[in-house]
């Protein structure tokens, strides 16, 4: 290779990039230390970037600069989850570099190296070594040094492709979590495997597979809507819950029955999103996989009339008609309608299994209309991307209330004042979520160790404000065990939310006898219905 690139090639290199990173989803889910079922890094890294692939396929005789912002803002609204936010930082901070170039050279190569790492770590609070940061930081290095040797991009990116796994490698000594599971950092696995598929693309006898992205360059909701006719009319989403689901035979069966598929697929359940004309096809073939939850089923005819009297162009613009708003994150219909009853005006779908995009909040957000909009994330793993939503809306105060759970999103409802001013609000709600303890009965995904525990896939686990506490065979047991970890003989009330998979009475159940445990304890049951997760509970 010469000593510069052009821009069909970055567009290649990118192209190959993403599809070497999504093919190895699986493998990145694998590498995640905590067993329990959450949006996993691969999943997440692989939704992020299949947004930007999205944009980038639809550009026609681009410039490197259109190319770059393509790629920047499809990583930018499509970022899930911790890893999927840092990921879309580090493409923003290479893709500024790109701005006013016409091609790229070993200088610019390596500056874009340096840019993405700088703004990736501006945009953590806190950066933890030991992970994706670290392995991009050894990828930047990587490629100075081999600068200083050669103007050959295609040595610069080697160099840039070693270092990074070589600091990969080195991922356990600095977290020790990640020693004691006998893994690397997943995020920083999932950089590697993007420089891997870019770098082996600059082989002649590299093959592009472009069939391999037909999935994500569907048109919106929207824009299926705003079209004359629509071939196929229902909108049919839900989870599968199985031991054995096939992501690629899913996808390849259900493609059949309709178009804008979507499969999602994480230890042990399974996303599917479709549009087809025989919603009772879908159903029928899935529940032959495995249990369904969260059906979901919108006629998107009836959507289509009333979009078509609309003027999107004029919607687009934000127009605020009221002073406040919130908009919060859960999944479960339960969920769902405790916060409309405590003033919620917008509940976005998501949370653990499946991490909500920027953009979802984005459009969340907008919705509202309101001048100041105050965010509940209810996730450790959502922050990051409802932090960076409130950049991208001019006209509106976004306040991102840091709540790590569902309990501690309703911990801080209750401190909410409507009309109070703003900073005291924010004042409050964040003062409130230290005033209640989380707890979360689920069931591990995989084999692992955690600290002191051996746990088995299959085991129910227990954790408080989001660590494992306990595993256990029987899901009686883990409620016990979790509730002696969480000191509940020094609490006043505990509020239990039970899951999808429980059942009235034996939530009830499970209530009497712990309020035979614990006498003095005031007891609140209220059902969630949320995917994976037994029970939460929240200790006050």
């Amino acid at each position: 290779m010469e000593g510069k690139i052009d821009v069909d090639l970055v567009k290649n290199l990118f192209l190959a990039g993403a599809q070497n990173l999504i093919r190895n989803k699986e493998l990145l889910n694998a590498l995640n230390v905590f067993p329990v079922p959450d949006g996993d890094t691969g999943t997440n890294m692989g939704l992020t970037i299949s947004a930007a692939v999205k944009e980038v396929k639809e550009l026609q005789h681009a410039t490197l600069n259109d190319l770059g912002k393509a790629m920047a803002n499809g990583a930018l609204m499509g970022a899930r989850g911790n890893s999927g936010v840092i990921l879309s930082q580090l493409f923003r901070g290479f893709c500024k570099v790109l701005e006013q170039q016409e091609e790229l050279n070993s200088s610019i190569l390596v500056e874009a190296f340096e840019s993405a790492v700088h703004v990736a770590y501006k945009a953590v609070l806190k950066p933890v070594e030991g992970t994706i940061l670290t392995v991009a930081k050894g990828a930047a290095s990587g490629a100075k040094k081999a600068a200083l040797e050669t103007d050959d991009c295609k040595l610069i990116l080697l160099g840039a492709l070693k270092a990074s796994e070589a600091m990969l490698a080195r991922t356990p000594e600095m977290l020790p979590a990640l020693a004691r599971a006998g893994v690397v950092d997943a995020g920083g696995k999932g950089l590697c495997c993007i420089l891997a598929g870019a770098y082996a693309a600059l082989d002649e006898s590299f093959v592009l597979e472009e069939d391999f992205f037909e999935t994500t360059n569907k048109p919106s909701m929207d824009q299926m809507l705003l079209t004359d006719e629509l071939e196929f009319h229902y909108c049919t989403e839900l989870f599968v819950k199985g031991s054995k689901l096939d992501e690629l035979k899913i996808r390849k069966d259900l493609s059949a029955m309709g178009d804008s598929l979507l499969v999602v697929t994480g230890a042990g359940f399974a996303k599917v999103h479709v549009h087809t004309n025989n919603p009772g096809n879908v159903l029928e073939y899935l529940g032959e996989l495995g249990s369904l939850h969260d059906i979901k089923i919108d006629n998107m005819a009836e959507q289509h009339s009333e979009l078509q009297s609309k003027h999107p162009e004029v919607e687009a613009v934000f127009k605020p008609e009221k002073d406040f708003g919130i908009v919060s994150v859960a999944a479960g219909k339960g969920l769902e309608e405790i916060l409309g009853s405590m003033g919620v005006d917008e509940v976005i779908f998501g949370g653990q299994t499946m991490n909500p995009s920027t953009e979802d909040i984005v459009k969340a957000i907008k919705k509202l209309n309101a001048r100041t909009v105050f965010v509940l994330p209810n996730n450790k793993n959502i922050i990051l991307a409802a932090e960076q939503a409130k950049y991208l809306i001019e006209g509106c105060d976004v306040r991102v209330i840091p709540s790590k759970s569902f309990p501690q999103g309703m911990s801080a409802l209750m401190a909410y004042i409507p009309g109070a001013e703003v900073e005291k609000n924010i004042k409050n709600m964040t003062a409130a979520l230290a005033q209640v303890k989380s707890g979360e009965l689920t069931f591990a995904v995989r084999e692992s160790s955690y600290e002191d525990k051996k746990i088995s896939e299959g085991d129910f686990l227990g954790l408080a404000d989001g660590k494992i506490k306990t595993n256990s065979k029987d899901l009686s047991e883990a409620m016990f065990n979790l509730l002696v970890a969480m000191e509940a003989e020094h609490a006043d009330l505990l509020t239990i939310y039970y899951g999808k998979d429980i059942d009235e009475n034996t939530a009830e159940e499970m209530q009497a006898m712990i309020n035979k445990q614990y006498p003095a304890l005031e007891i609140e049951l209220y059902q969630g219905g949320q995917p994976l997760y037994y029970y939460l509970l929240s200790l006050e």
